[in-house]
């Protein structure tokens, strides 16, 4: 029996859906885990989907490295995590990833390069990465000192109800 292209086809996309949605179920059961407080089992789920690429599993891995959930609190460990699914495009970790350069935790302290995770979090809505931005170019903290960005980062923020900005 031969398989055609449209067959062949469909039997890889059938295979890639029902992977994204067992990836997905792991993340799932990692989230509702750590809500609970079960880190180790959160831990488990997230490196499931994590190794095979999930940046909302490779985050929740940066998290529990970050606060020393279930494993001892390492920053370089976090960053490693944070990275991945900041590349990929997950804002809570650009925001943590620009947190962690802001602060010199895990990595060298780099304004610029706290400066440039913000801007890509705070692009797809993140209102502390918004928040972060303002504050950066108030003080000219990574970026140039410009009071009109500032302004809207911090109205941005504000309209999203963050009660500091």
């Amino acid at each position: 029996m031969t398989i055609t292209f449209p067959y062949f086809r469909a039997i890889i996309m059938t295979m890639m859906m029902v992977f994204t949605v067992t990836a997905h179920a792991d993340v799932v059961k990692g989230i509702a885990a750590y809500e609970a407080g079960d880190y180790q089992t959160a831990l488990n789920e997230f490196h499931k989907s994590a190794d095979e690429g999930d940046a909302d599993a490779q985050y929740y891995i940066g998290v529990l490295y970050h606060f020393g959930y279930i494993v001892e609190q390492d920053d370089q460990e976090a960053v490693k995590w944070y990275r991945r699914a900041a590349e990929q495009g997950q804002p809570d970790a650009q925001h943590n990833l620009g947190q962690m350069y802001f602060k010199g935790r895990g990595v060298e302290q780099d304004d610029q390069e706290a400066a440039v995770w913000y801007h890509r979090a705070a692009d797809q809505g993140d209102v502390l990465a918004q928040l972060n931005l303002g504050f950066m170019y108030s003080k000219g903290r990574g970026v140039l000192r410009d009071y009109k960005q500032a302004a809207a980062w911090f109205r941005r923020a504000a309209q999203q109800g963050n009660a500091i900005a």
